[in-house]
């Protein structure tokens, strides 16, 4: 063999490896895409409130009599008794020459009712609710490459190039 064989041969074969590592490149350069799924959550969530107010109310309230004893003795034939609530009369009546005893009891016009105020407490409960919400907001985007892939990416991009290079060469020396 002479050198011009051995030199062509050695571009023919130089120029199918680069071919082949081109190819080879090319067909690792593309890149992943990752689809992102966050699911976003709210929870339920009660938040319960007692609240107590004093309020004074007017009640009417029924007031005890207290209990008085009163009693006279005469030697005449009426009586009179009198207490803080009452007025009593009696006397001695003679009909047809029978002795009768009349007695009269009478009321004196007063009220007895008293208005105080009490205090109520009024319970207010107030409930807070918050519902669970979900969705899911679904995002894709590429994935970042290793700093090794991106290394072999731009080797590829290189290699490229030099072999368009040396085709060329190639086709103009001929």
């Amino acid at each position: 063999m002479d050198k011009k064989e051995i030199h062509s041969n050695f571009w023919s074969v130089a120029i199918f490896i680069i071919t082949t590592l081109t190819l080879c490149t090319l067909v690792g350069c593309k890149t992943i895409k990752k689809s992102i799924n966050e699911k976003t959550e709210t929870k339920d969530s009660v938040r319960i409130e007692y609240r107590e107010k004093i309020v004074k109310v007017p009640v009417t309230v029924e007031v005890e009599v207290p209990v008085e004893n009163v009693s006279t003795m005469t030697k005449d034939s009426t009586s009179h008794l009198e207490t803080s609530f009452a007025v009593s009369n009696a006397s001695m009546v003679w009909i047809d020459g029978v002795p009768f005893l009349r007695h009269d009891l009478k009321n004196k016009a007063q009220k007895i009712e008293k208005t105080d105020t009490a205090n109520v407490v009024e319970k207010e409960k107030v409930i807070w609710k918050t519902r669970r919400v979900t969705y899911t907001k679904s995002e894709i985007r590429e994935k970042v490459l290793p700093w090794y892939q991106r290394l072999f990416m731009w080797v590829g991009v290189i290699a490229i190039f030099i072999s368009l290079i040396l085709v060329s060469i190639k086709v103009l020396r001929r």
